[in-house]
């Protein structure tokens, strides 16, 4: 209310095959008019397409997959079937994209895995975190800019270097641009600070 933000989405993840029920259940129990709630599975639970089944069932509308947290490349092809689940469910699937501070050394959402993923979700919407590639913007634009993929703003502020925003946003055209926040992370009134700092026209920020 406070930065006029309208609705939500509510990002959550199963870090564990054994949590996936009850973070849906819990997901689904945040459901409103301005918060809509994502949901998760785990990779490795053996009924991991059958719980897709059940978030839609529940009123869940989106996939939330963080490959650092849930021990997952995104380009791993035991994925295809969560992917292909997701899709003709009508799922949006928002990923955790670029790297994290706490794994250092693995590459599991970068963007090249995650270029190679998209083909995967058959057209479904995608969207990778952090304008494609946290830490890695300039691989983030080799691999992501342009392709069939929605890119989010969260963590922007006080990160991305302005310069690499906004060609970011200009290779990649605001229509596939969202706006994220991160929230607790981020601060909405911050992340909306940086928004107006790209320069973009009103017709492009509404977009």
């Amino acid at each position: 209310d406070r930065c006029g933000i309208r609705a939500a989405w509510v990002l959550n993840i199963a870090t564990t095959p054994d949590q996936q029920q009850a973070v849906n259940d819990f997901a689904a129990s945040l459901n409103s008019s301005r918060l809509i709630a994502f949901g998760s599975v785990h990779p490795d639970a053996p009924d991991a397409l059958d719980e897709l089944t059940r978030m839609v069932s529940l009123g869940i509308r989106g996939l939330k997959l963080h490959p650092y947290f849930q021990h997952f490349a995104a380009d791993d092809a035991k994925m295809k079937p969560i992917y292909r689940r997701a899709a003709a469910l009508g799922l949006v699937t928002v990923f955790h994209a670029g790297y994290d501070i706490g794994f250092a050394d693995t590459e599991w959402a970068s963007p090249r895995a995650l270029a190679t993923a998209l083909d995967w979700f058959d057209g479904a919407p995608v969207v990778a975190a952090h304008l494609g590639g946290a830490f890695c913007w300039q691989e983030a634009r080799r691999w992501l800019a342009g392709k069939p993929v929605y890119l989010d703003t969260a963590y922007s502020c006080g990160h991305i270097p302005l310069p690499e925003a906004i060609r970011q946003i200009e290779l990649h055209g605001t229509g596939r641009i969202l706006f994220g926040s991160d929230s607790p992370w981020g601060d909405c009134s911050q992340e909306l600070a940086f928004i107006d700092c790209l320069g973009l026209s009103a017709a492009e920020k509404d977009q």
